[in-house]
């Protein structure tokens, strides 16, 4: 999971993965997962003093099959740069 962080001219990425050792199959147990890494990003971005608006999520299948998904909002949220 990745944000991209558009304080600085530059475009920056800061993200959080985790590897199991089994494949997570149940809803509940990946929403929680997904939360936690959604927790850290959130935290490293607030740190820095930057926002982001782009989130990517990328799941990897235990044959090495990996599918992305990314969302970019319009704007930031109301009082963070976008």
């Amino acid at each position: 999971m990745s944000w991209q962080a558009s304080h600085s001219p530059r475009a920056k990425s800061i993200s959080a993965e985790d590897t199991f050792d089994t494949d997570l199959t149940d809803r509940d147990r990946l929403g929680t997962e997904i939360d936690l890494l959604a927790a850290r990003v959130g935290g490293r971005l607030r740190a820095a003093g930057l926002s982001g608006r782009t989130v990517t999520l990328k799941v990897r299948h235990h044959d090495v099959t990996t599918i992305t998904r990314s969302h970019t909002r319009v704007r930031g949220r109301a009082g963070h740069a976008a």
